[in-house]
């Protein structure tokens, strides 16, 4: 099953570094949409993967999907409002939409949706649903991180420690030291 790799355009550097090294152990399908960050930071170690991206030529890439079906548009604009039902401006939209793909596919509806099995992400505030989510400071990840929560898709914030940890562990499980990076994370204060 895919998984799904998103996060803030600000994810610091060491963040983004173990994102990297994350999505080069996974076998399977990483989601993502292709922003500066976290997402272009799991898509650099991701063996196999799907780019959404809002328009044709988003942040210069020539190859992701952008050319969605009216269907398609109209499903993931419903699950955008559903999560943040606020007047929502085009431009944003098109973020918005992308982000529905990320998490369930080019879906239509309900029926055909094909959810990823979690997400991965970091996010300022470490949100990871609805009882988390901050307006202003989660960002954009935020309503990839709603839709998620829609479809109980499992969210690993890696701003928080417990998950930062786990994916740690995951790391040295497959044979990639961490101790170094681990003792850097400490330091500029992203692990606790």
């Amino acid at each position: 099953m895919p998984w799904t790799g998103v996060g803030a355009r600000v994810t610091p550097l060491l963040i983004q570094k173990v994102m990297t090294l994350f999505a080069s152990t996974m076998e399977t399908l990483c989601r993502h949409g292709f922003a500066e960050g976290a997402d272009q930071a799991f898509g650099k170690g991701a063996q196999k993967q799907e780019i959404y991206l809002p328009w044709r030529g988003f942040n210069g890439h020539k190859t992701g999907m952008w050319d969605y079906t009216e269907a398609q548009i109209m499903f993931a604009e419903y699950l955008a409002w559903k999560v943040y039902p606020v007047v929502i401006p085009d431009n944003f939209m098109k973020l918005f939409r992308r982000n529905a793909f990320q998490i369930v596919g080019l879906s239509t509806c309900v029926e055909d949706v094909k959810p990823s099995s979690f997400v991965m992400c970091w996010t300022p505030d470490g949100c990871i649903g609805r009882q988390t989510y901050n307006y202003g400071t989660t960002g954009g990840t935020g309503v990839a991180i709603l839709i998620a929560e829609e479809f109980e898709v499992p969210v690993y914030n890696i701003a928080r420690p417990e998950h930062m940890r786990m994916v740690l562990s995951h790391l040295n499980d497959h044979g990639i030291k961490t101790v170094k990076l681990e003792k850097d994370l400490r330091k500029q204060g992203l692990f606790a």
